[in-house]
């Protein structure tokens, strides 16, 4: 068991720094931005640059990959991460099937995701994709999870190409909808036995779902930033919005 804790700390290591490699990315194209505007003799103020949700996002993911790379010093220690020759070196398995992971959980929702499908499932089914495939610590999971999630992103893009533009997000929206909960489904039969497995697996969809819930309508709403795409559950949730105004 400890042997095994320790080549998940080890690849941990390696995760935290591709990690922050890619949010020191997105905070360099988010720099890029401009975070304040004039438009037609009106100036912005900086809390609606479309700036403001990716510096954010890469800021959050920045410290998450630092808290990665610490728990593994500590568990390690910084010469012994050094020193071991599987911490700067590809090891065959489990740490290549983590890195692949990483890449295509991030490509695809940055690239496929996120300009055709609503921000809002689109952020929850990476955030279950994600959590899912790295929680609960088994192979098996991650390799459903990636093919899943590619198989999805190739059909996004199909369909994108196929209607042109704007995107029909009925149909986008639909389908990452439809994967979400069957690929839930698909991720609690097969171990449907497990109370603990299937806990975590609920802990994970409620988590993704949670997250998105709250923070976009911060941003759309509160900040009134605009959203990447904006798709039914924007839409769903500004007519809760002028339903409540309208009470109100």
């Amino acid at each position: 068991m400890e042997n095994d804790k320790g080549k998940l700390r080890r690849d941990d290591f390696k995760t935290g720094i591709l990690l922050i490699l890619l949010s020191l990315g997105v905070l360099w194209e988010a720099s890029t931005y401009p975070m304040t505007d004039s438009y037609g003799g009106v100036q912005n103020v900086w809390y609606v640059s479309p700036a403001l949700f990716p510096l954010i996002i890469g800021l959050l993911l920045f410290i998450l990959a630092l808290v990665l790379v610490g728990n593994a010093l500590v568990f390690h220690g910084w010469s012994a991460v050094w020193r071991d020759k599987n911490v700067i070196q590809t090891r065959q398995g489990r740490g290549d099937l983590r890195f692949i992971g990483v890449v295509v959980f991030f490509s695809a929702f940055v690239y496929a995701y996120i300009p055709n499908v609503d921000f809002f499932i689109a952020s929850v089914l990476f955030l279950f994709t994600f959590i899912s495939g790295y929680y609960l610590e088994r192979k098996d999971v991650l390799i459903i999870n990636i093919i899943f999630y590619t198989l999805i992103a190739g059909a996004l893009l199909l369909i994108t190409k196929i209607t042109g533009e704007p995107t029909n997000h009925w149909l986008t929206d639909g389908l990452t909808t439809f994967g979400l909960f069957s690929l839930f489904l698909i991720s609690q039969n097969a171990r449907n036995e497990d109370e603990t497995y299937v806990k975590k697996l609920r802990v994970a969809l409620l988590v993704s779902i949670l997250v998105p819930a709250i923070l976009c309508p911060i941003f759309k709403f509160g900040l009134l930033v605009p959203l990447p795409s904006e798709g039914i559950y924007i839409e769903l949730m500004e007519q809760i919005k002028y339903l409540f105004r309208t009470h109100s």
